[in-house]
């Protein structure tokens, strides 16, 4: 099972987004304070740091780091509600456009030739 560490400084967001990946079968860590991503992401490994667009670009690069140290082989969506991200992602989403984009790009990222499937 993939395992997702989800960030979103806004609670009701971050807790239906770790809700909507667990039921489409991901393994999903949302914590609630820095304080605790710090620990998850000196502490754990993750397939995906998803970041959400209520984090701060300061702390979103930060965690971006951390997470490029201690996961080399993961990945990192951006959901972005501007037309621009404060971090480099492998890929990023528009928040207007709901979960089934996020869950799209998980899959996509998450697909070992790293291409998008074809309909």
């Amino acid at each position: 099972m993939k395992r997702i560490l989800s960030l979103s400084a806004n609670p009701e967001l971050g807790k239906l987004r770790a809700m909507v990946l667990r039921q489409a079968g991901y393994k999903v860590i949302w914590p609630e304070s820095n304080q605790e991503t710090d620990k998850l992401l000196q502490e754990e490994s993750f397939d995906i740091l998803l970041l959400g667009h209520t984090i701060s670009g300061q702390s979103a690069r930060e965690f971006a780091e951390v997470f490029r140290g201690r996961n080399p082989h993961g990945k990192i969506i951006g959901i972005t509600a501007a037309p621009y991200l404060m971090v480099k992602a492998d890929k990023t989403v528009k928040a207007v456009d709901g979960p089934e984009a996020l869950l799209e790009a998980i899959e996509e990222v998450l697909r070992p030739d790293g291409l998008a499937k074809c309909s």
